[in-house]
């Protein structure tokens, strides 16, 4: 795992690659600003994990480029390669372990968002309202996930 530092024409293409096929692409580019602003850009080798079941971190994570896998109690159960997938969110928002693994399956580049920006006053009460949808449909993810381990 490698920090890349943020330059101009990597926020460029960050921006443009969020605005053409991401949940990202709604944000304006001082929204973009701002989020990288909170980021880091992390650097994963193909086999390494970015996320570790039942482990406590307070990051979100989202998919700049490369494939990663998620892993519940050791099985695969679903692969990512969309840029601008987000990944971490149920544990960031219910405030529980990780209810999975995610590994890179080749070289991954991710935003790394720390949870502590969340709770800054500058965010905003639509961030706040996001924050609880978030929390209902993590409880609902972490039930699915659950049966599907008993599979």
């Amino acid at each position: 795992m490698i920090e890349i530092k943020f330059d101009e024409e990597k926020t460029k293409s960050l921006f443009f690659a969020f605005k053409k096929d991401s949940i990202l692409g709604n944000l304006s580019l001082s929204e973009l600003f701002d989020l990288l602003e909170m980021s880091k850009i992390i650097q994963y080798e193909p086999g390494e994990y970015i996320i570790t079941q039942n482990h406590n971190d307070t990051n979100l994570y989202i998919l700049i480029s490369g494939s990663m896998e998620i892993i519940h109690n050791g099985r695969q159960i679903k692969t990512m390669d969309r840029v601008g997938e987000i990944i971490g969110e149920m544990s960031l928002i219910s405030n529980n372990p990780r209810s999975a693994s995610v590994r890179a399956l080749d070289k991954v580049q991710c935003l790394s968002i720390d949870a502590s920006y969340l709770e800054r006053p500058e965010i905003g009460l639509k961030s706040i309202l996001y924050y609880i949808f978030c929390q209902v449909l993590a409880r609902r993810l972490r039930i699915v996930n659950s049966e599907l381990s008993r599979c």
